[in-house]
Order: structure tokens, then C-alpha cells, then sequence
């Protein structure tokens, strides 16, 4: 996303923030970190997508938490400090402490697409294999075909 498009969300995220709907700030908090990532140095992209998480974690929502975490991890990775893959691992292990229902795909797809994104990053070919075949066969079941992993 460009600049201009950052400009939109963040216009969005202060209105719904001005009305209340913090369900819609989370979402844009969660879109504008991952603009930031992908667009620009990753430190403004983490501390969102950090304060985000946590404040997931904090407040007991769990609809978003794997969202936000996917984001989270991804951007840590890409910034590869070895401190960061120690917050990316310890992100990834309380995401799969939280309990959820049973095929709550937010969950699940999230879940899985940021254990293939630490095993592409170790170099462990085999878990990527398995974690992103896994991560594509429910994104196409449940017609998220959009959000498949590349490589």
C-alpha cells in the first residue's frame, strides 16, 4: 500500500475511534501495521502490531488476536534481529496456548501461517512444507484463497 492509502485507514481508524467502535480501530490498527511493514523501516509496524497484540491478550479478544499476531511475527522476521525471532517464537507459543473452539479459522490459519513463516526462517524446509500445505488446504476449503502463502 502506498502512502496515500495509509492516509485512508488512518482517517478511518480516527473516526471509528471518535464513534467508539473499537472493533474497527483494531482492524485498522491491525492493516496499518501491515502496510508499515511491508512499505517502510519495520520499527513503527512492530510497536503497533505489539501494542495491538497485547492489547488483545489484555482485553481477552480473541477475534483478532491471530491476525495481529500474524502481522506481528511477520514483521519481526523481517527485521531478523536474534532477539526479534525470540519475540516472534514467544508470540507464536502464547497464540497456541490461548484456547479456542475446535476449526475457529481465524485461529487456526493464523496459527498456522506464522509456524511456516518461523520454520522458512530456520531453514527447516520439511516444517514449512507442513505447516503451509496445512495452512492451504483450510484457506481454499473455506474460500480464503486470497490469503495463501507464497513459496
Amino acid at each position: 500500500m502506498t502512502r496515500p492509502e495509509w492516509a485512508l485507514l488512518e482517517k478511518g481508524r480516527q473516526q471509528a475511534f471518535r464513534h467508539g467502535d473499537l472493533l474497527t480501530v483494531t482492524m485498522a490498527d491491525i492493516q496499518i501495521a501491515e502496510c508499515r511493514a511491508r512499505d517502510e523501516d519495520p520499527d513503527p509496524a512492530i510497536e503497533m502490531a505489539r501494542a495491538t497484540v497485547a492489547h488483545l491478550f489484555d482485553c481477552g479478544e480473541t477475534i483478532f488476536r491471530g491476525p495481529a499476531t500474524v502481522v506481528l511475527v511477520e514483521s519481526l522476521l523481517r527485521r531478523g534481529t536474534a532477539q526479534d525471532l525470540q519475540e516472534a517464537q514467544a508470540a507464536v507459543d502464547a497464540l497456541a496456548a490461548c484456547t479456542t473452539e475446535p476449526g475457529f479459522v481465524l485461529y487456526d490459519l493464523a496459527l498456522l501461517r506464522s509456524r511456516a513463516q518461523l520454520a522458512h526462517f530456520h531453514g527447516d524446509t520439511r516444517a514449512h512444507s507442513q505447516f503451509g500445505r496445512r495452512y492451504r488446504e483450510i484457506a481454499t476449503a473455506v474460500g480464503f484463497d486470497s490469503l495463501l502463502l507464497s513459496g
